[in-house]
């Protein structure tokens, strides 16, 4: 496993703005598959958990998204020492990330989205699967899209049943406390009826 650059925590994160935690919180724990062909899956994105137990990046048919919680390359997460006088020695290091289930009742902002689009209150979102994307750079997998811009989509507005909506813009888009575009959603579980939509 790479060692990516050294980003600021705030950069590729999200912030819990209703309803975690809290003692009906739904989450669940799991490893990035080795499959993934990106490094790292970042915080804020949207996984789903495939037939191996491992998350995998994006949502299609009646997968459920998940909110990860910790970026795939955090210190807590790979347990890669920094070396020198901060070295420390893993104590579980198991690669586990957790991430919030899309059942939950959560209100949450992202730093992972697609940033050449204007969002408006009530847009469904929806985050793509490693296959939807064309090309060998699959890294736009698992963020959040209000209409098809990814590599082999479309302009056209991610649409409810058609597609598989993991939220719901719920206030105008901006930038969060420490001036980070963001956009604000609920995680909604709407699945679709086709597989690879």
């Amino acid at each position: 496993m790479a060692v990516p650059n050294i980003v600021m925590y705030f950069e590729h994160a999200f912030d819990i703005l209703k309803g975690w935690p809290n003692p009906a919180a739904v989450d669940y724990a799991a490893k990035v598959d080795p499959a993934v062909s990106f490094f790292p899956v970042y915080s804020g994105r949207i996984v789903h958990v495939n037939a191996a137990g491992n998350f995998e990046p994006g949502c299609v048919g009646a997968q459920m998204p998940i909110l990860m919680i910790p970026s795939q390359s955090d210190f807590d997460v790979t347990n890669l020492s920094a070396g020198g006088a901060n070295a420390w020695y893993p104590v579980s290091p198991t690669q586990k990330m957790s991430g919030l289930v899309a059942i939950g009742g959560y209100e949450v902002q992202t730093t992972e989205y697609d940033k050449t689009s204007t969002y408006n209150i009530n847009d469904p979102l929806h985050a793509p699967v490693e296959a939807q994307i064309t090309g060998t750079d699959k890294s736009m997998a698992g963020l959040l899209y209000n209409k098809r811009n990814w590599p082999s989509g479309n302009t056209t507005a991610v649409v409810v049943y058609t597609d598989n909506v993991c939220g719901i813009i719920s206030r105008a888009q901006g930038n969060n406390a420490l001036r980070v575009p963001v956009i604000s959603f609920w995680l909604v579980y709407v699945p679709c009826a086709t597989a690879t939509a």
